[in-house]
C-alpha cells in the first residue's frame, strides 16, 4: 500500500488499484500478464512490482496503471517482489533469485539456488536472507552481487518467508517449530 492505494493481481493475469479507504477502483487493466498473478505486489516510490506465472516481472505506475518496464524471470514468479535501494528483488519457482534495476528493469544479477524459491527475500543491512523449499538452509547472499556469503543448516526446511523482528529472524520449520536467530549489530560485527 501507498498514499491510501493498494494493488491486487488475479488469475486472469488482471491488476488493480483501490482505495484503500472506500475500496473502489482506481483503475483496472486489461490482461496485463499472460499468466496468473499469484503473489502480492510490492509497492514503493510510486510504482507497483509484481510476478507472474508468465515467466515476467512487471513495473506499473501506481497513479495510472502504465506499464514502466516487464522483464524475463527464469520461471513463474508466486513471492512478493523485494523493493529496496532501487532493486528489485524476484524469487522464481525454477530456483533462481534475481535482482533488476526498479528504474530500468534491466536485470543486475541471477543466482541460482539449490530448490524452488517459494518466499520473499528479507534484507539485513546489505544481506539478503532466504530459504528455499524442501531445503533445510538459512542462506545469505549478497544484494549487491548475488553471491552467497554462508548458509546454515536448520534442520528441516523452512515452511513460511522467514520474518524479522527487531533484531532477531524468525523461522517456521515444516514440522511447526519455530527458530530465532539474533543477528548480529553492525557494530558488533566490526570488533
Amino acid at each position: 500500500m501507498e498514499a491510501g492505494v493498494v494493488c491486487a493481481g488475479s488469475a486472469d493475469g488482471r491488476i488493480c488499484a483501490l482505495d484503500a479507504t472506500t475500496g473502489r477502483a482506481l483503475w483496472q487493466r486489461g490482461v496485463l500478464t499472460q499468466g496468473a498473478i499469484e503473489c502480492q505486489p510490492a509497492v514503493a516510490e510510486g510504482r507497483g512490482f509484481v510476478g507472474s506465472s508468465d515467466g515476467r516481472a512487471y513495473a506499473l505506475a501506481i497513479a495510472a496503471g502504465a506499464e514502466f518496464w516487464r522483464c524475463s524471470t527464469a520461471d513463474a514468479v508466486y513471492a512478493q517482489p523485494l523493493v529496496i535501494h532501487g532493486t528489485v528483488y524476484t524469487a522464481s519457482s525454477d530456483q533462481t533469485l534475481t535482482a533488476v534495476d526498479a528504474l530500468s528493469g534491466r536485470a543486475l544479477w541471477d543466482l541460482e539456488m539449490p530448490a524452488a524459491l517459494g518466499h520473499p527475500p528479507v534484507l539485513v543491512e546489505d544481506v539478503l536472507l532466504l530459504t528455499a523449499h524442501g531445503d533445510p538452509n538459512l542462506y545469505a547472499v549478497s544484494a549487491d552481487s548475488g553471491q552467497v556469503l554462508w548458509h546454515a543448516d536448520t534442520g528441516d526446511w523452512i515452511a513460511a518467508q522467514p520474518m524479522l523482528a527487531g533484531e532477531v529472524l524468525y523461522l517456521l520449520g515444516k514440522d511447526g517449530t519455530v527458530l530465532s536467530y539474533a543477528l548480529p549489530r553492525r557494530q558488533d560485527a566490526k570488533r
